[in-house]
């Protein structure tokens, strides 16, 4: 395998998105591709399944994105505990870690026809399949992304060399070992004329630990630029949205209101150390701020947040810092604060396992972690219409991270249930206190998810329900 940057930030980032390719594209296929704050890596070649790791050093955050045959090659290098063991999630789209098989992955007899027949109008109808357009010159071969496929078209001209490509195919099937990876994800099309997408669903439902199936009506070629903007989220668009709420927050975030008093009732009174230094991460309009200012009255406070906050002024040494808090916690130095404390915020975290890391080494041997998510599930009456959900990580998967970290660790969770007599009224709840962060908007997901209501019950009371599944943690005692 090779690999060649397509995204190299001028700022050095701690995040990577390694991009296990198709065969019979190479690195300019995907040049397109862009996540705000990430480096991006192509992998590309597997006439060969040995890869030089030096290029994942410096990063903490590593996503894997595998296309089609690149998820059998990254399953391979998963082999490997250098490389398994830097992955913070990884994602397959159309595509399953057996390159031909008949129950989980392309059919063996398609498969080796393919391979033996392969020249040049074999590969033609090949990509034509796989939902490109191609047109040949000589033996030159210049390969676009349809429209109906990608927005951005991207044009890649290579001289094929039949004989080797070939050799990539028979060599990922016979030599390509199966490993480990943390696979979040699975996008599956319904119209793949490649992978049969019976044989996908067959594969990832009954993949353990339970990977989550993302059905989408699209051919084998899925534009990755929407599957980044899925799995990363989108901080700017994040932080409009909180920003433009800031005046209305307060007044109509029902459900925010009864996480934080559920959070602060996690902290035990003989816990509470008065005078700690404090670090809230998401501090918003000061919700669960002013609730901890009364009960710590804090020696100092560093707040983070995407967006200028309103000055709280609950100690006498505040400092506001505006950006990203899983860049910021890296700058803290250890033992700095007696209590971090997080509403409603870490489920936008690329790698929360980083930030659980992170906040045990600033905290002092006796500090708390008091933090909220949101659990696989939530807002699920928008799922429908929504892209794909945010990543939520499972209770489960929590605690596990948790325990790495932490000596003492309690979790618990319960669902919060608002009703709406109308549409509106739920739309408006989402507008005014920001919820849904960023990509489509949310009245064309609400209209959506409820386009199957009868019109004679609109105005009915209770029809319109939004299911909030927040999750609690409280964790002390870091391991030093």
């Amino acid at each position: 395998m090779e690999y060649k940057y397509i995204i190299k930030t001028p700022q050095k980032t701690h995040r990577l998105i390694i991009i296990f390719a198709g065969w019979s594209t190479r690195p300019d296929f995907y040049r397109n591709l862009q996540a705000d704050g990430w480096d991006i890596v192509v992998v590309y070649d597997y006439s060969t399944l040995d890869l030089d790791l030096s290029f994942m050093e410096g990063y903490s955050t590593v996503f894997v994105i595998a296309w089609s045959l690149g998820v059998a090659a990254a399953s391979h290098l998963a082999t490997s505990p250098l490389f398994a063991e830097r992955i913070s999630a990884a994602f397959a789209v159309n595509g399953t870690i057996y390159p031909s098989d008949d129950l989980y992955g392309i059919p063996t007899n398609i498969y080796e026809s393919t391979r033996a027949g392969l020249n040049a109008r074999n590969l033609l109808k090949f990509t034509k399949r796989m939902g490109c357009t191609v047109s040949k010159d000589g033996i030159s071969l210049s390969v676009t992304i349809s429209a109906e496929a990608a927005t951005s078209p991207a044009e890649e001209t290579f001289i094929p060399d039949f004989d080797k490509m070939a050799w990539e195919l028979e060599n990922i099937r016979d030599n390509a070992t199966r490993g480990n990876l943390p696979w979040k994800r699975a996008y599956i099309s319904d119209a793949d004329r490649i992978f049969p997408p019976a044989n996908m669903s067959r594969y990832w439902s009954e993949y353990q630990p339970v990977t989550q199936i993302v059905n989408i009506q699209t051919p084998h070629y899925v534009n990755l630029q929407n599957v980044i903007e899925d799995v990363t989220p989108n901080y700017s668009k994040i932080a409009g949205r909180f920003r433009k709420a800031l005046p209305t927050y307060d007044d109509n975030a029902s459900a925010q209101r009864i996480i934080v008093d559920t959070l602060i009732g996690m902290f035990p009174q003989a816990d509470i150390v008065k005078g700690a230094r404090l670090l809230e991460i998401g501090s918003g309009s000061g919700l669960l701020t002013r609730v901890l200012g009364k009960a710590l009255h804090p020696s100092q406070a560093t707040f983070i947040d995407l967006y200028p906050t309103p000055t709280f002024g609950i100690a006498p040494d505040e400092k506001y810092i505006v950006g990203d808090a899983e860049k910021y916690i890296r700058e803290f130095d250890d033992n700095q604060f007696e209590v971090i404390a997080s509403a409603s915020t870490i489920q936008w975290f690329a790698d929360p396992d980083s930030f659980f890391r992170l906040s045990a080494r600033i905290l002092t041997p006796d500090g708390i972690l008091l933090c909220s998510s949101f659990l696989p599930g939530n807002l699920a009456e928008l799922d429908n219409s929504r892209p794909a959900p945010l990543l939520y990580r499972s209770e489960e998967e929590l605690r596990d991270m948790l325990g790495k970290y932490f000596n003492n660790i309690e979790i618990k969770s319960a669902p919060i249930v608002l009703h709406f007599p109308t549409r509106r009224q739920l739309m408006m709840h989402l507008k005014l206190t920001g919820v849904g962060g960023g990509g489509t908007s949310r009245e064309n997901i609400v209209k959506q998810s409820y386009s199957n209501t009868p019109q004679s019950s609109i105005s009915a009371p209770n029809d319109f329900t939004l299911t909030y599944s927040p999750v609690y943690i409280i964790a002390s005692s870091p391991r030093k």
